[in-house]
């Protein structure tokens, strides 16, 4: 079992230490002209989004944003949040995502909690961030500040975002992503999916999702456009594949609610679609075998950013490929694969042992995916990132993700579910807890326990039951 154990987590690739901002000046000096960015009838360059981030990078500069800052960025899924990211990462600082769907309260409490030197966002949405918070705009804020990169330097260990995620005592918590995972994710992204020059990536999550991190922030260094639906454009999965369709998207990422019913639809057959990921929850289905695309199972948490993937095209790797035998489709559920590189999954009992292969233990990870903790958390940093006990791991933290997985012997890994009250709603991580206790401070509400009840495939709802 150790071999097999080791043998499944041989992951380590050399991948250069560059750091984000870097690598997207290169791949900005290498296509200046290519397209970088498009929403409806805008586009941008890599030239005009390098000069444009650059500008508003200088700004923020000047305003006090340093490495160990944060600043807010309160936009809806548009071309200004992708530009204010950018320059917040050149700054050093680390980005709040704040995702305007979000009621004001909440909004308000991350922002206390955060505690940013300013937030970017629109007028029209101005007044929903507390008064005495300063705040600028994407579109003005960098004007008259020069076109050259900021003479920043980032680490592995830089906190790159502040992504909130529900949490168990009704208080949102903040997990500190790193600037290592960034860069490992836009190496591994490049080798798995194949992604080069003059591919197109779409964006379809919402801002405050963790999984924007994996969907459009990769694949700007490997010189992919990124492409953003407007509002209500892409909806539906009907919609969502005449929008894919209609913008040539070469690579698209879908949460399993979606991505399920999507690829059952009648696809045309030139359609530019390579890869579809899913990820946020497992599958329950296979895709059909003549899928005109890719189809990739992944699976990861804001913790960890992506854990494990069923296809990297450049480590010969694919578990959902039109090869895959009607036998283990008809009786295995389908897998969320392997380790990518530079990360390790590690499958332990109660007491801290690896389980026998077959066997449900629970999901740990260690690598340069790992989150530096949970921002002014240190109790429950200690609680799920703890030192790393397992033999031959070189990686000094090991985070215990919760959930439920199995290893089959071919390698891959199934999830089947979570070991506490936590669980996923179209993608959504969702805390029971947190739920009964805003709906226990209504009026005329005493109590609250809240459950969950899947009526279909996909179909997850919440379902509360009140006292008075």
């Amino acid at each position: 079992m150790t071999t097999a154990l080791v043998d499944f987590n041989r992951s380590d690739a050399a991948f250069p230490a560059t750091g984000y901002p870097q690598l997207l000046a290169e791949q900005a000096a290498r296509t200046p002209r290519a397209t970088a960015l498009a929403q409806g009838d805008r586009s941008w360059t890599y030239a005009e989004l390098e000069a444009a981030t650059n500008r508003l990078a200088h700004a923020l500069i000047a305003r006090g944003a340093v490495a160990g800052t944060r600043v807010g960025l309160c936009y809806p899924r548009s071309a200004e949040y992708v530009i204010g990211s950018l320059a917040i990462l050149k700054t050093g600082a680390a980005i709040v995502a704040l995702d305007p769907v979000n009621p004001d309260d909440r909004l308000a409490a991350m922002i206390a909690d955060a505690a940013p030197l300013l937030v970017l966002t629109p007028a029209d949405l101005g007044r929903r961030i507390p008064e005495d918070v300063p705040r600028a705009e994407v579109a003005t804020a960098g004007q008259g500040q020069p076109d050259t990169a900021p003479a920043v330097v980032t680490g592995p260990d830089t906190v790159s975002h502040l992504i909130y995620t529900s949490g168990s005592t009704g208080t949102p918590k903040a997990v500190l992503e790193r600037h290592g995972a960034l860069t490992n994710l836009v190496h591994w992204t490049t080798r798995a999916y194949g992604v080069r020059p003059g591919d197109r990536a779409s964006w379809m999550s919402t801002p405050g999702f963790a999984v924007q991190i994996m969907e459009w922030l990769a694949y700007l260094p490997a010189g992919a456009a990124i492409h953003i639906p407007e509002a209500g454009q892409a909806q539906t999965p009907e919609q969502i594949r005449d929008w894919l369709a209609g913008e040539g998207i070469t690579h698209t990422m879908l949460v399993a609610a979606l991505a399920e019913p999507a690829w059952g639809l009648d696809w045309p057959a030139d359609t530019a679609l390579r890869i579809l990921v899913t990820t946020a929850e497992r599958v329950h289905s296979w895709p059909p075998v003549d899928t005109p695309f890719r189809v990739v199972m992944t699976y990861g948490t804001t913790e960890t950013t992506n854990v494990l993937s069923c296809l990297d095209l450049g480590a010969g790797i694919d578990f959902t490929s039109q090869a895959t035998s009607d036998e283990v489709r008809a009786t295995r559920q389908v897998p969320v694969g392997v380790p990518i590189a530079n990360l390790r999954v590690h499958l332990l009992d109660e007491d801290g042992r690896p389980v026998p292969e077959g066997e449900v233990g629970r999901l740990h990870v260690s690598g340069a995916g790992v989150a530096a903790g949970y921002h002014g958390r240190p109790e429950l940093t200690a609680a799920k990132f703890h030192p790393n006990f397992v033999a031959d791991d070189p990686h000094p933290v090991l985070y215990d993700t919760g959930d439920l997985a199995r290893r089959r012997e071919d390698g891959a890994v199934e999830l089947l579910g979570r070991s506490d009250s936590q669980v996923k709603i179209r993608g959504f991580r969702v805390e029971l807890g947190e739920v009964e206790t805003h709906i226990a401070r209504l009026a005329d509400i005493g109590e609250a326990v809240v459950v969950t009840q899947e009526r279909g495939p996909g179909d997850k709802r919440l379902i509360a039951y009140v006292s008075p």
